[in-house]
């Protein structure tokens, strides 16, 4: 370990020690374990053969401090097993003696700086998550080895949910609370309690972006307040039953009602299903998101035909027929040639049939990071940087605020501010401001924006436009 004099700029080196700290198996391929270690910011430090060629070894290198390493080694029998992988791990800490003195050692009475401190905590929370992050793969690869894991029992098959979303967290079904679905319900738990920010780690991750159409009538206080200073959103229960009753379809059972599905992969029909993919919903709508997750090692091939797949379906979904509707007659017109062909007539998007409004409009940027979602009215309508004030602490730790102040950096932003009163002998009516702001909405509507986030009387209307 060599440091550099902050002064005279000398050079002196620290001898550096290691220490082993935990030791197990994972049985998990060792490209599963490898592949989870370089996405947590891991480096390769070696790679050798040993006992003949019959064991390969990979050393990894996590650079914690200049003062303190991880070394994570995995071996495995070589040429590699694919039928019972098995992985053998050892972590070990690398650095000064004082480190290792540190965390070894009972603690002593002596005070110490709070940065050395935290600095040993984090060491420590670094380590355990090691081991979790091992047992969480481990237990995900074992999906195709015992045949409980994906012999979906016939009470769920008809898309009754395994789980119900609590504040506590997911809850088994309790129709279907028996002994038998127990080990079952135990596996796919683990997998349901994944957050989406730690799934690169274990899961191949994909992601659709997409907002919901919204309902036929529009709430009457969605843009005005009510007599109780009150605000409606705007609602998309036929898109959303729509998309759920899709997803629904599509999986082959329901993890949780409009959260999480699981579709398993067959490579070959007659085999057991190796692989499985879970798909989570996040946000609320109209803007929604949906993720994916494919285990590790599933093909790519075998995850974008997945992919494209469910995006037609979603592309193609349509608003419920309804009995009130009329068609409307398509003319047809003579050719040149002689034939028939039908003219299809342009038509307003406020003035299309169910049968011709989709119900999700996919997006290919993440318009959530940019969506600008006012909480409350700006405290000065002409400033669209707010400056940063350090009065409020509530304000400065306001994390919208932050977002949007950075996204005013990058994006070009406007603000028209209409002055509606007239003058002060005229008063305009709160229907004429709703009259006018229906108006404005009808409008952007007609242009093809759709609705991305609505309350408190303010809505987001978003429009994706290809760039050629």
């Amino acid at each position: 370990m060599l440091h550099r004099h902050p002064i005279t700029g000398e050079s002196f080196g620290l001898e550096t020690l290691g220490k082993e700290r935990d030791k197990r198996v994972v049985m998990a391929g060792i490209h599963s374990v490898l592949s989870m270690r370089l996405r947590e910011g891991y480096t390769i430090k070696s790679v050798s053969f040993k006992n003949d060629y019959t064991e390969i070894l990979v050393k990894l290198h996590f650079p914690w401090r200049d003062y303190g390493k991880i070394e994570y080694a995995a071996s495995a029998a070589w040429p590699l097993e694919s039928a019972k992988p098995v992985t053998n791990v050892e972590v070990t800490v690398e650095g000064s003696y004082d480190l290792l003195h540190e965390m070894l050692c009972k603690p002593s009475k002596e005070q110490k700086s709070l940065l050395r401190v935290n600095n040993i905590k984090t060491l420590w929370a670094i380590i355990e998550r090691i081991a979790s992050s091992d047992q969480i793969l481990e237990h995900l690869q074992s999906f195709s080895s015992q045949p409980i894991f994906y012999q979906t029992p016939e009470c769920i098959r008809s898309g009754v949910p395994l789980f119900y979303m609590q504040q506590e967290g997911p809850s088994i079904n309790m129709q279907l609370n028996s002994s038998s679905m127990e080990e079952f319900a135990a596996f796919w738990k683990t997998v349901i309690q994944l957050d989406t920010s730690n799934w690169q780690k274990w899961l191949h991750s994909h992601r659709i972006g997409l907002v919901l159409e919204h309902d036929r009538q529009f709430p009457k206080y969605f843009q005005v307040p009510n007599a109780s200073s009150r605000f409606t959103s705007i609602q998309c229960r036929q898109a959303l039953a729509s998309l759920s009753v899709l997803l629904r379809e599509w999986s082959t059972f329901v993890l949780a009602e409009n959260h999480s599905y699981i579709k398993f992969l067959h490579q070959d029909p007659d085999k057991p299903p190796k692989f499985f993919c879970v798909l989570r919903l996040t946000s609320k709508a109209p803007n929604m998101i949906i993720r994916l997750g494919f285990l590790g090692g599933t093909a790519a091939s075998l995850r974008l035909e997945e992919l494209e797949n469910l995006r037609d379906k979603i592309r193609n979904l349509r608003f419920p027929q309804r009995g009130t509707q009329k068609s409307t007659k398509r003319t047809s017109v003579t050719s040149a040639q002689g034939g028939q062909e039908k003219n299809k007539l342009h038509k307003s998007p406020l003035n299309r049939e169910g049968s011709e409004i989709a119900c999700c409009v996919i997006l290919k940027k993440p318009v959530e990071k940019i969506l600008v979602v006012y909480e409350s009215k700006p405290r000065d309508m002409s400033l669209v940087k707010e400056p940063i004030r350090e009065t409020n602490s509530r304000q400065h730790m306001d994390p919208m605020r932050s977002v949007f102040r950075t996204i005013t950096h990058y994006l070009q932003h406007q603000r028209w501010v209409w002055n509606i009163q007239a003058n002060s002998k005229t008063t305009v009516t709160m229907s004429s401001i709703s009259r006018m702001l229906a108006t404005i909405t009808r409008l952007r509507l007609q242009e093809g924006f759709h609705f991305a986030v609505s309350g408190s009387g303010v809505n987001n209307l978003v429009l994706e436009v290809d760039m050629k």
